[in-house]
Protein backbone atom coordinates (compact mmCIF):
# COMPACT_ATOMS: atom_id res chain seq x y z
CA UNK A 1 0.00 0.00 0.00
CA UNK A 2 1.55 3.23 -1.13
CA UNK A 3 0.64 6.43 0.62
CA UNK A 4 1.62 9.56 -0.79
CA UNK A 5 2.02 12.43 1.85
CA UNK A 6 1.88 16.18 2.34
CA UNK A 7 5.40 17.62 3.24
CA UNK A 8 3.21 18.70 6.69
CA UNK A 9 2.99 14.94 7.29
CA UNK A 10 5.90 13.55 5.99
CA UNK A 11 7.71 15.52 8.35
CA UNK A 12 5.63 14.93 11.49
CA UNK A 13 5.68 10.94 10.51
CA UNK A 14 9.99 11.48 10.63
CA UNK A 15 10.16 7.64 8.85
CA UNK A 16 11.59 6.96 5.98
CA UNK A 17 10.42 8.10 2.39
CA UNK A 18 10.57 7.69 -1.48
CA UNK A 19 8.70 8.39 -4.57
CA UNK A 20 7.81 4.98 -6.44
CA UNK A 21 8.75 4.64 -9.89
CA UNK A 22 6.09 2.14 -10.25
CA UNK A 23 3.31 2.76 -8.01
CA UNK A 24 0.68 0.20 -6.94
CA UNK A 25 -2.27 -0.53 -8.57
CA UNK A 26 -4.33 2.73 -8.00
CA UNK A 27 -6.66 1.05 -5.27
CA UNK A 28 -3.60 0.09 -3.08
CA UNK A 29 -2.75 4.16 -3.34
CA UNK A 30 -3.89 6.88 -0.71
CA UNK A 31 -3.41 10.78 -0.36
CA UNK A 32 -3.03 12.10 3.04
CA UNK A 33 -2.12 15.04 4.36
CA UNK A 34 -2.12 16.71 8.67
CA UNK A 35 -4.26 19.28 9.75
CA UNK A 36 -5.17 20.65 13.35
CA UNK A 37 -8.25 22.04 13.46
CA UNK A 38 -9.96 23.42 16.98
CA UNK A 39 -6.79 22.15 18.86
CA UNK A 40 -7.33 18.49 17.78
CA UNK A 41 -4.76 16.63 14.85
CA UNK A 42 -6.34 14.94 12.24
CA UNK A 43 -4.56 13.16 9.54
CA UNK A 44 -7.27 13.11 6.05
CA UNK A 45 -6.47 10.06 3.93
CA UNK A 46 -7.93 9.55 0.23
CA UNK A 47 -7.75 6.78 -1.80
CA UNK A 48 -6.68 7.29 -5.47
CA UNK A 49 -8.54 5.05 -7.29
CA UNK A 50 -12.16 4.66 -5.16
CA UNK A 51 -12.09 8.34 -4.16
CA UNK A 52 -13.09 6.82 0.00
CA UNK A 53 -12.54 9.61 1.97
CA UNK A 54 -11.26 9.20 5.74
CA UNK A 55 -10.39 11.21 8.61
CA UNK A 56 -8.66 9.84 11.80
CA UNK A 57 -8.17 12.29 15.13
CA UNK A 58 -4.10 11.28 15.98
CA UNK A 59 -3.03 12.05 19.63
CA UNK A 60 0.95 11.02 18.28
CA UNK A 61 2.32 9.65 15.12
CA UNK A 62 4.17 7.31 17.16
CA UNK A 63 2.83 3.63 15.58
CA UNK A 64 1.39 5.39 13.17
CA UNK A 65 1.97 2.79 10.57
CA UNK A 66 -0.08 0.12 12.49
CA UNK A 67 -2.81 2.66 13.86
CA UNK A 68 -3.56 3.78 10.10
CA UNK A 69 -4.04 0.20 8.84
CA UNK A 70 -6.09 -0.70 11.77
CA UNK A 71 -8.20 2.18 11.13
CA UNK A 72 -8.41 1.81 7.32
CA UNK A 73 -9.34 -1.93 8.51
CA UNK A 74 -12.16 -0.82 10.72
CA UNK A 75 -13.31 1.42 8.00
CA UNK A 76 -13.69 -0.87 5.52
CA UNK A 77 -15.90 -3.31 8.42
CA UNK A 78 -18.36 -0.49 8.87
CA UNK A 79 -18.67 0.17 5.19
CA UNK A 80 -19.62 -3.49 4.89
CA UNK A 81 -17.01 -5.47 3.73
CA UNK A 82 -16.29 -8.66 4.98
CA UNK A 83 -13.63 -9.73 7.26
CA UNK A 84 -12.42 -11.61 4.20
CA UNK A 85 -12.24 -8.70 1.16
CA UNK A 86 -10.89 -6.58 4.28
CA UNK A 87 -7.86 -9.15 4.52
CA UNK A 88 -7.77 -9.99 0.97
CA UNK A 89 -7.62 -6.55 0.27
CA UNK A 90 -4.32 -5.85 2.26
CA UNK A 91 -3.16 -9.32 1.25
CA UNK A 92 -3.11 -7.70 -2.45
CA UNK A 93 -2.16 -3.80 -1.40
CA UNK A 94 1.37 -4.85 0.21
CA UNK A 95 3.92 -3.62 2.93
CA UNK A 96 2.97 0.11 3.96
CA UNK A 97 4.77 2.95 2.23
CA UNK A 98 5.26 6.22 2.08
CA UNK A 99 6.44 9.01 -0.26
CA UNK A 100 5.38 12.49 -1.28
CA UNK A 101 2.45 13.56 -3.28
CA UNK A 102 2.84 13.85 -6.52
CA UNK A 103 -0.43 14.24 -8.36
CA UNK A 104 -1.96 17.81 -8.27
CA UNK A 105 -5.42 17.15 -8.39
CA UNK A 106 -5.47 14.10 -5.97
CA UNK A 107 -4.31 17.16 -3.53
CA UNK A 108 -6.60 19.07 -4.41
CA UNK A 109 -9.13 16.53 -4.07
CA UNK A 110 -7.47 15.90 -0.27
CA UNK A 111 -7.62 19.76 0.04
CA UNK A 112 -11.78 19.46 -0.82
CA UNK A 113 -12.19 17.09 1.63
CA UNK A 114 -10.01 18.49 4.78
CA UNK A 115 -12.03 22.06 4.07
CA UNK A 116 -15.62 20.32 3.79
CA UNK A 117 -14.41 18.55 7.06
CA UNK A 118 -13.92 21.57 8.89
CA UNK A 119 -16.83 23.32 7.35
CA UNK A 120 -18.65 20.34 8.66
CA UNK A 121 -17.13 20.92 12.32
CA UNK A 122 -17.97 24.97 12.05
CA UNK A 123 -21.35 24.06 11.74
CA UNK A 124 -21.88 21.59 14.25
CA UNK A 125 -20.62 23.82 16.52
CA UNK A 126 -22.84 26.80 15.07
CA UNK A 127 -26.12 24.65 15.94
CA UNK A 128 -25.30 22.80 19.33
CA UNK A 129 -24.61 26.54 20.49
CA UNK A 130 -27.80 27.24 18.95
CA UNK A 131 -29.63 24.61 20.64
CA UNK A 132 -28.34 25.24 23.92
CA UNK A 133 -29.21 28.82 24.06
CA UNK A 134 -32.50 27.66 22.54
CA UNK A 135 -32.85 25.12 25.27
CA UNK A 136 -31.90 27.72 28.33
CA UNK A 137 -33.81 30.43 27.09
CA UNK A 138 -37.01 27.72 27.45
CA UNK A 139 -35.91 26.59 30.68
CA UNK A 140 -35.30 22.96 29.20
CA UNK A 141 -31.71 21.69 29.95
CA UNK A 142 -30.26 20.44 26.86
CA UNK A 143 -28.53 16.78 27.23
CA UNK A 144 -27.65 15.13 24.43
CA UNK A 145 -26.29 11.79 26.64
CA UNK A 146 -29.76 10.62 26.31
CA UNK A 147 -29.72 10.61 22.64
CA UNK A 148 -26.53 8.45 22.30
CA UNK A 149 -27.09 4.41 21.50
CA UNK A 150 -24.09 2.34 21.29
CA UNK A 151 -22.58 1.43 17.66
CA UNK A 152 -23.03 -1.87 17.01
CA UNK A 153 -19.76 -1.68 15.10
CA UNK A 154 -17.88 -1.15 18.25
CA UNK A 155 -19.84 -3.44 20.64
CA UNK A 156 -20.72 -0.59 22.90
CA UNK A 157 -17.66 1.34 23.36
CA UNK A 158 -16.79 4.61 21.31
CA UNK A 159 -14.56 4.33 18.42
CA UNK A 160 -10.68 4.60 19.73
CA UNK A 161 -8.44 7.08 18.94
CA UNK A 162 -5.45 6.48 16.08
CA UNK A 163 -2.66 6.35 18.67
CA UNK A 164 -2.34 3.85 20.96
CA UNK A 165 -3.31 4.29 24.92
CA UNK A 166 0.23 5.66 26.62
Amino acid sequence: MYIQCTQKLLAKLDQPHEKLTNPPDSKYCWHASFFEHFGMVFVAIVNDCSGHELFVEVDSFQNFSSGLLQELERDMIDLGLSNEEVSSYFTHAGPLMFGPTGERAQIARLNGFTRRLKDFAVNTISFLEEMQAKAEKEGVPLDFDELEQNSPSYKGNPKPKLSPAK
